[in-house]
């Protein structure tokens, strides 16, 4: 049984049995995952449930006031 599914996916990944449906999903996957790495990146610090990078975006300014607020106040 677990044979069967090595051989499926040697042939998805390796004879192109794929097609366009799993180019797209590994396309999906790649997008999403640098956005994860930008996000991450523009964010000053940890913040949880951030849902995309726009909310990030929109977040980051008022972070960052937040931080040199509290950062001149010692």
């Amino acid at each position: 049984m677990t044979q069967e599914r090595y051989i499926r996916a040697i042939a998805l990944f390796g004879f192109c049995y794929g097609g366009l449906t799993l180019n797209l999903a590994i396309a999906v996957g790649i997008i999403h995952t640098l956005e994860e790495i930008a996000m991450t990146l523009i964010l000053p610090q940890w913040t949880y449930d951030v849902l995309s990078i726009v909310h990030t975006l929109s977040t980051a300014p008022i972070l960052l006031k937040r931080k040199r607020c509290c950062e001149s106040r010692r």
